[in-house]
């Protein structure tokens, strides 16, 4: 099949899928070989989503969007525990500093209480030292930063048992209603 055959999604169609902002999309595609640009605009075939997807999910791949810097104004952040023998992720977000996120989940892991993860069981059962901690993504607001973290769990299957402990893609309870 050829580009012209594909499907092509604009940035706005994939900011909905992904729960990133338009801007973000245009950005991530901008220099992809085979995005058609047209004006200001973009058109994405399909085949250059799931490319980039793959390439983004590879484990050992260099982060299109590592960071040295924070977005400004910083509001929280999305973050990556790994376990490194097995590779499976869990995903969150803070709006602290992630060390201080990483701490609450060692504590929690430890004290046994009647609230255990899949993620707090295998700190308790592998030790703190199997698990490497990464920062993913900055986010400006608190809608943001919801979004990059949901975008991070499909993005890295972190819901699938076997690649992951996150439990469900976002954490209801701490979604406000307005």
């Amino acid at each position: 099949m050829s580009l012209a055959d594909e499907q092509h999604y604009s940035p706005k169609e994939l900011a909905a899928l992904w729960g990133l902002s338009a801007e973000m999309i245009r950005r991530m595609f901008a220099d992809e070989p085979g995005v058609l640009k047209i004006g200001p605009r973009l058109r994405v075939p399909g085949s250059v989503v799931d490319a980039t997807l793959e390439r983004l999910t590879t484990p050992g791949t260099p982060d299109p969007f590592e960071t040295t810097e924070p977005v400004k104004p910083y509001f929280g952040c999305v973050y990556c525990v790994t376990h490194r023998r097995s590779g499976r992720v869990y995903v969150g977000r803070t709006e602290n500093d992630p060390l201080i996120r990483w701490s609450a989940h060692v504590r929690r892991a430890k004290c046994d209480s009647v609230y255990s993860s899949r993620f707090h069981e295998a700190i308790r059962k592998f030790g703190v030292a199997a698990f490497d901690l990464k920062v993913l993504d900055y986010a400006s607001d608190h809608a943001d930063l919801k979004a990059r973290e949901m975008f991070w769990i499909r993005s890295l299957d972190a819901t699938n048992p076997r690649k992951g402990y996150n439990v469900v893609a976002y954490r209801c309870h701490e979604v406000s209603v307005a």
